[in-house]
C-alpha cells in the first residue's frame, strides 16, 4: 500500500496602493501612469488608477497593484517607480 501526501500550496498575495505625487504643474500625470504600468515582473498585476487633486492644481496618481509575495517584493516595485 502506497500513501500519497497531499500538500496545500499557499500563495501570499496582497494589494498595494502606490501613490505618485507631481512636483511641477507641468508634469504629465497620464504619461507617468503609462510609465508606471510599463513596469512588468512575474507576480505583478496592475489594477485601477485615478488622479486625486491635492491643492493649487497639483494632483497625485493612485494606482493599485496585486503582488505575489514569493515572486516580487515591494522594495523592487518602489525602486522601479523611483527610477522613473
Amino acid at each position: 500500500m502506497v500513501r500519497q501526501a497531499v500538500f496545500e500550496l499557499k500563495v501570499c498575495v496582497f494589494l498595494k496602493v502606490a501613490v505618485c505625487k507631481q512636483f511641477h504643474l507641468i508634469s504629465d500625470m497620464k504619461e507617468l501612469e503609462t510609465l508606471v504600468r510599463s513596469i512588468e515582473a512575474d507576480g505583478l498585476i496592475w489594477g485601477a488608477s485615478k488622479l486625486v487633486p491635492l491643492a493649487y492644481g497639483i494632483k497625485k496618481l493612485q494606482i493599485t497593484c496585486v503582488i505575489e509575495d514569493d515572486k516580487i517584493s515591494t522594495d523592487f516595485l518602489e525602486e522601479e517607480i523611483g527610477k522613473i
